[in-house]
């Protein structure tokens, strides 16, 4: 273990010197000095009275991705980003030290270099204490979160019969260069951030020279990855924007983590938080809980609905969606290419690189009462059917989808009626001698009977996630309205629980069962 350790400590020093690892070779010695060999002796003394105290804290990693459902490849449990709030590096260290025989996942553990050559300074001089030191540490996680990928794989979960009992498993950014033992699921292969790791490296390096003027300009210009140098000089405006104080408070929000551009106005050599965030909105999402549950879609799509954000630019495109049929690991995988997808997290969605696009406009209904799904070029949002086996539960045998809502027609989702001669009816466009199962229940006192038309279509549906997208639009047109509004809709609804009432709006008219709008 104490020769791989001295390995990649010497490694690190030649990269700091050489900005590469090219040539170098860990059985040639003949480069090494005497402040090598100091500088080793005094790291790993340093080393040796930290790890006196290991202890428990914070994750060094945060995953983003639904983590219950690790059983699935790494494709599906990206996500990871480093924890800027993560103050335990000597547990980071204790992992490191177990895997560092491992060579090419020790190469990409540059945060613990930053920490390892530093500890030595933190002893030795008075103006450098581990405040400052954790302080640089999250400077420089946070410029490593910005070295993300996106990730084109979905999952759809089959987790009960009804349509609104499935679920997509998604994370969209993924950071590269992280170490599998710390994040335990598959990682890329570095060489694409090979350059972005080494310029880290090297600038670490220059911390040892001074806290107040950690580096300079030229410093900044000799990065040879220009995402690296962009990133470092967008910290450089942090520091000294007025609104400092309050972008750490953003930054510091676990699904932020650091990646607070959606946030802020870059203006040369400073920075300012955007309009929209007030201390109201900052205190709106500082309520957020990152969790690992299916909810977190939903209370996204709820985020959406409130905030007018425009949904046609928050949406990734060409996801590949994959799903097991009801035969499990004996059964085939199918997948759907091209599909488009919302945020399924939190932190795709505040850090995306579409950023924040809040409309004027409001929706007229919200997503989250539908069915997840993915959204097909046609805009309907589609799922893999049910297998029809007897016996069976779980997605068809066969590729099969179908669409759960039509995004492009209101209308199209839901049934009509019409009333035909002779007491008869006719529904979608078929006569029938009876009322559908749900209007008769309704139909106390002929009130169905005596609402209907010959010409005039009314809109129904017995599915509860359609007849709650009905009641938000019914609430929204409430609003706009300026005739017959209801002052106090919820409480309303609440009064009215359980009727159902007819209403016309923008254009058309419906059949809509009042409860409480979920």
């Amino acid at each position: 273990m104490l020769i791989f350790f001295m390995q990649y400590c010497l490694r690190m020093m030649w990269i700091e010197e050489k900005h590469s690892d090219n040539a170098y070779k860990s059985t040639d010695v003949r480069w090494l000095k005497q402040e090598h060999f100091q500088r080793l002796e005094a790291i790993l003394d340093a080393m040796m009275r930290e790890m006196e105290n290991v202890y428990s804290d914070y994750l060094s990693c945060i995953r983003y991705s639904l983590t219950q459902y690790n059983k699935y490849p790494s494709d599906y449990c990206k996500g990871q980003h480093w924890n800027i709030r993560d103050t335990n590096y000597l547990k980071m260290l204790n992992i490191f030290l177990h895997n560092n025989y491992k060579t090419d996942e020790t190469k990409k553990d540059v945060v613990i270099w930053c920490y390892l050559s530093n500890l030595p300074f933190v002893e030795e001089r008075q103006d450098l204490n581990k405040k400052n030191l954790y302080e640089y540490l999250r400077t420089m996680k946070k410029i490593l979160n910005n070295n993300r990928e996106s990730c084109r794989a979905a999952r759809a979960l089959w987790c009960g019969d009804g349509i609104k009992d499935k679920q997509i498993v998604y994370a969209r950014y993924y950071v590269q260069g992280i170490p599998q033992y710390y994040t335990g699921c598959t990682n890329e292969q570095c060489n694409e951030v090979v350059c972005f790791l080494n310029d880290i490296v090297v600038l670490n390096k220059r911390f040892e020279a001074s806290v107040s003027t950690w580096l300079s300009n030229n410093d900044i210009q000799k990065c040879k990855s220009d995402l690296c140098k962009n990133v470092v000089m967008k910290e450089f405006a942090k520091q000294y924007s007025p609104d400092k104080e309050t972008i750490e408070q953003y930054e510091n929000l676990s699904f932020i983590n650091g990646l607070a551009d959606n946030f802020l106005t870059y203006d040369g050599e400073t920075c300012y938080l955007k309009e929209f965030c007030t201390a109201a909105f900052h205190t709106e999402i500082s309520t957020i809980c990152l969790d690992n549950k299916p909810h977190q879609y939903i209370d996204i799509l709820k985020f959406i609905f409130i905030n007018r954000i425009n949904i046609g630019k928050i949406s990734f495109t060409d996801i590949a969606v994959s799903w097991q049929n009801y035969q499990g690991d004996r059964g085939a995988t199918h997948r759907c290419y091209g599909a488009i997808l919302l945020p399924h997290a939190w932190c795709d969605f505040f850090t995306s690189e579409m950023g924040m696009p809040i409309s004027e406009n409001a929706l007229e209904y919200p997503l989250h009462s539908l069915p997840d799904g993915w959204i097909s070029a046609n805009r309907r949002i589609v799922q893999p059917k049910d297998t029809d086996v007897y016996g069976m539960r779980g997605f068809a045998a066969h590729a099969e989808t179908h669409a759960v809502w039509d995004i492009s027609d209101f209308l199209a989702n839901y049934d009509w009626i019409l009333s035909d001669t002779d007491g008869k009816f006719i529904v979608n466009g078929v006569q029938t001698d009876s009322l559908p199962v749900y209007l008769n229940d309704y139909n106390g006192e002929n009130f169905i009977f005596d609402n209907l038309s010959h010409n005039i279509k009314i809109y129904f549906s017995a599915e509860q996630h359609l007849n709650n997208a009905l009641l938000y639009r019914f609430k929204a047109f409430n609003e706009s309205s300026e005739k017959e509004r209801i002052n106090n809709f919820d409480a309303y609804l609440k009064e009215k629980e359980g009727y159902i009432s007819i209403r016309n709006m923008y254009g058309s008219r419906f059949f809509i069962k009042l409860n409480e709008m979920k």
